[in-house]
């Protein structure tokens, strides 16, 4: 299946967009294409890849960060926690 760009749905433009790249470079607006990011750089590239249908977002100087997923477990809290509740007998 091959990925249209050629226009994003969502728009994020006049932020400050934090890109955790090697460069550690900050950008000023996004493009997302389904669920996919698929532009990071200046309110004037995203322009070219808007159309009528574009929900655009406007941060208004806002900072856009990455989304974080954080699955980290504490196995000797839970057993302390989950030692009072749960009846073994």
């Amino acid at each position: 299946m091959e990925f249209d760009f050629s226009y994003v749905d969502i728009g994020f433009k006049n932020g400050k967009v934090i890109t955790v790249n090697a460069k550690d470079e900050l950008a000023e607006a996004v493009g997302i294409k389904g669920n996919k990011i698929v532009f990071v750089g200046t309110n004037e590239d995203l322009e070219k890849i808007v159309d009528e249908k574009t929900k655009i977002i406007d941060l208004k100087g806002r900072t856009l960060t990455p989304g974080f997923i954080d699955c980290h477990f504490h196995p000797i809290l839970y057993g302390f926690m989950n030692s009072a509740i749960i009846d073994i007998t």
